[in-house]
């Protein structure tokens, strides 16, 4: 029951199943029990704490974890996770990022724009008394509003 509960309530899950340790289901998610070609493409090591294989089923890519119990001795735990549901979060994940990255851009430019139209416009004002200094009008004011270099 803890088996197929796990299997609705989860999207990417497509299979769960627990074999003995002379391969006998113990508990399954399949209507007619677990393929024999799927307990023999993927076996346990029991000496790690888990092992994944990736298998071409007629679902498509599904990545086959097996998790050894009690190194073994008691059997495997089987969890067969779609490849599809892993790309779609995958592909969620990249596009809340891309998101995020054009907005952090977009306005890191409106601030660099902002800074630097305030940083140069005293310069603007000075270049353009100049010029028109230059063309004879020696009458033009020329506000300098900054303790600075300008």
């Amino acid at each position: 029951m803890m088996l197929r509960e796990l299997l609705y309530s989860q999207d990417d899950v497509l299979y769960a199943y627990v074999v003995d340790e002379d391969g006998r289901d113990l508990a399954h998610t399949f209507a007619a029990g677990v393929p024999r070609a799927l307990k023999l493409a993927h076996k346990a090591d029991p000496l790690l704490p888990y092992s994944a294989a990736d298998l071409s089923t007629d679902k498509g890519r599904v990545h086959d974890i097996a998790v050894p119990l009690l190194n073994g001795q008691i059997g495997e735990l089987h969890l067969g996770l779609s490849d599809t549901a892993i790309r779609r979060d995958v592909a969620d994940i990249l596009k809340v990022i891309v998101l995020f990255s054009a907005l952090v851009l977009i306005a890191g430019a409106a601030v660099s724009v902002g800074f630097s139209r305030t940083i140069t416009k005293p310069l603007m004002m000075l270049a353009g008394a100049a010029e028109a200094f230059g063309r004879g009008e020696t009458n033009r004011p020329v506000a300098v509003e900054s303790n600075d270099e300008i």
